[in-house]
């Protein structure tokens, strides 16, 4: 699985999508991190209740890590980041400073923050339906790295599989759905690796599937789909729940008819005032020869028109 900002480190990898401070497991990528324990008996201010780490980073870096349980470590930079509070990430900051006020509080906010946790599982008629996020896996190939130093991304199936088996296991979770941005490609194999998964909602190829694709796996059977791009369309699935399984499913593609809906007041006004300082630039500056559009899922004549405006005004 993938991790768009993962702080929690569970058996020594990030965990993945919206990582988890808990027991359960998660999947990324992540650089191998060696966490090594180290004793501190000076006179300041310590944090109760957890063990500190300093979690080695492919790179030769040190990151705090703070272990909470036997399974769960903290990644103190990236919750630091992520959550918005600050602390030392670092054990040579945090002995220079002496005061792990700042980390007490963060560790109490990973905990329970839902920006902390890969799957989530909601209560619907009396039965337990587990969600799981899961971002793109590779984003360091599609955006240059800089867009994100501190996230870690990775599809992780073996991970996943780990999460899947708590959901069912610990969590009771009667159905578990994955909200996926691998790409339909991508989805379609981890159905057939992942077991215990019932349906798989996906992204980013912006396939327009009329139907759930059924794939095989080790434990049953994956529904796979995908609900097309740029509010095309709006993907409907009903689910009829049962104990520990899903007794049946129904998935309708509907069209979305942008011109019959009626614009938001107040998102058409912002708009207008966003595109008003540059209103000179939207009388017509030129005239096609020919169509152009833009597809879905592959390039079409506007992106090749918008390709070569760029390399001719750059020079590239």
């Amino acid at each position: 699985m993938t991790s768009r900002r993962g702080f929690i480190k569970t058996a020594g990898a990030v965990t993945a999508g919206m990582a988890a401070a808990s027991t359960s497991t998660s999947t990324s990528a992540s650089t191998e991190t060696k966490a090594t324990a180290r004793k501190y008996s000076g006179p300041h201010e310590m944090p109760t209740g957890v063990t500190l780490l300093a979690l080695q980073n492919a790179d030769g870096s040190e990151t705090l890590g703070v272990k909470l349980d036997r399974d769960t470590v903290l990644d103190v930079r990236k919750a630091s980041r992520l959550l918005g509070i600050a602390a030392p990430d670092t054990l040579e900051e945090l002995l220079r400073e002496g005061n792990a006020k700042g980390l007490d509080r963060l560790v109490a906010a990973a905990k329970v923050s839902p920006k902390a946790k890969p799957a989530m599982v909601k209560e619907i008629g009396g039965f337990r339906l587990a969600v799981i996020g899961q971002a793109f896996p590779y984003v360091p190939i599609a955006h240059p790295k800089r867009f994100t130093p501190d996230w870690t991304f990775g599809i992780r199936d073996e991970e996943l599989q780990k999460l899947v088996q708590g959901l069912r296991d610990n969590d009771e979770a009667d159905a578990v759905i994955l909200l996926s941005h691998n790409g339909m490609d991508v989805d379609l194999k981890l159905a057939s690796r992942v077991t215990g998964i019932d349906v798989i909602l996906g992204g980013h190829t912006h396939d327009a599937v009329p139907q759930p694709i059924p794939v095989k796996n080790a434990g049953g059977t994956t529904l796979v789909t995908n609900a097309g791009s740029n509010g095309k369309f709006l993907g409907v699935l009903d689910l009829e729940l049962a104990k520990g399984k899903v007794g049946g499913v129904r998935y309708r593609l509907l069209p979305v008819f942008s011109e019959l809906l009626k614009p938001d007041p107040a998102m058409a006004a912002l708009i207008d005032k966003m595109r008003e300082p540059h209103s000179a630039w939207f009388d017509k500056i030129a005239t096609g020869d020919r169509l152009l559009y833009r597809r879905g899922n592959f390039s079409g004549p506007m992106d090749q028109l918008i390709c070569d405006a760029l390399r001719s005004e750059l020079d590239a």
